[in-house]
């Protein structure tokens, strides 16, 4: 399968999320779709430096509507491909709450990074783990649990796509299975 054929196959099947995908139509789509994003990104850089030059404002960029019309056939050709490895298409679901969770974490936390690093440059040290600031006095060990709530988060993140890339790059179920037949079964014989 070739990538403007993938591209196609992926298109037509807009809002279908039965049946199974193989390896190969997974990964091309994803390079075709990376590869228009990234090209249409240089687009909108080039045009919003037009725009700014002429002092008219920002458009909207042509990379966000794009990427807002494939969110569905991405959604669609992952579920299809990890029905070819034998998992529900609903694993999705686990792996965004997961990293939409953790990156929240991560930056509630980053926030309070940064008052804690505002409120101790506020202050004054006086010498040991303290510094005074206005409100007294604030240890230096609030950072502690800041950075260890923040590599855990960090590491969420890395853990759920790294998750996510190990079945996604896995084996088909060789023949039937219970969404639908082998789209490979004809290079077994």
């Amino acid at each position: 399968m070739t990538l403007p054929q993938t591209a196609r196959q992926c298109l037509r099947k807009y809002a279908n999320f039965s049946g199974r995908a193989t390896r190969a139509e997974f990964w091309w789509w994803y390079l075709a779709m990376s590869l228009v994003l990234m090209g249409l990104a240089i687009i909108d850089g080039i045009i919003n430096m037009a725009f700014l030059a002429l002092s008219i404002g920002i458009i909207i960029p042509l990379s966000l509507l794009v990427g807002v019309a494939i969110v569905l056939p991405f959604l669609t050709v992952t579920s299809r491909r990890l029905h070819d490895i034998g998992r529900s298409g609903w694993w999705q679901v686990a792996w965004y709450a997961i990293d939409i969770v953790a990156s929240l974490v991560f930056l509630v936390f980053l926030v309070a990074w940064v008052f804690v690093f505002i409120l101790l440059l506020g202050g004054a040290t006086n010498g040991s783990n303290e510094v005074e600031g206005s409100n007294g006095g604030t240890s230096l060990l609030v950072w502690i649990p800041l950075l260890a709530t923040a590599l855990v988060s960090a590491g969420a993140i890395i853990a759920v796509y790294v998750w996510a890339l190990l079945w996604l790059v896995r084996q088909r179920e060789a023949g039937p299975n219970r969404f639908g037949s082998d789209p490979r079964a004809w290079d077994d014989e």
